[in-house]
Formats: C-alpha cells, structure tokens, sequence
C-alpha cells in the first residue's frame, strides 16, 4: 500500500519549482515556508486522483485530459500563492 499517491502532487509541486523562478513570486516568496504553504493550500483545492503506479495516469489520461490538469494545477497553485501573499502581508 505504500505505492499508493496523489497524482496531483507531484504535478503541483514541479508547478511550484517553475513559478518560483519567476520574479512576480521571487521577491515576495524568500521564505521556503510560504512554498509549502502554498503546495497545501493548491492540493486542497484539488480533487485527489489516488493511483499506484505515475505510468497508470499517463497511458489511462488523453492528450485532452493532461492539459486540463495541468491548467488545473496551474490556477490552484496562482490562487494559492496568491492568498499566502495577502495573508503574510496583513501579518506584517
């Protein structure tokens, strides 16, 4: 049982690796403790897709599908950047 994961985070977290290269976030995420913030807030605003094995989601997921998920993922993980930023603002 311990095979078993959640698709999504895999593809939430290499979505964090690449928008945290990007200088809108750079600045105002230094802290590797908003990073994952942001992974759990992105990944409880997605529905879980539980598998055993990463092959089973690409061979069994369209062309079509891929690309919904990873819109998907990429507007979780804004929306969750987003909302870390004004809650560490107002903390300030």
């Amino acid at each position: 049982m311990d095979s078993i994961q959640n698709w999504y985070r895999r593809i939430v977290f290499e979505k964090i690796r690449e928008l945290a290269t990007e200088p809108e976030f750079y600045d105002d995420m230094e802290d590797p403790e908003l990073w994952s913030d942001v992974a759990c807030i992105a990944l409880n605003n997605l529905p879980p897709r539980y598998v055993r094995h990463s092959v089973d989601m690409t061979f069994y997921l369209s062309t079509e599908e891929h690309i919904e998920m990873d819109e998907r993922v990429t507007q979780a993980v804004r929306n969750a950047i987003n909302f870390v930023l004004n809650r560490s603002s107002k903390a300030s």
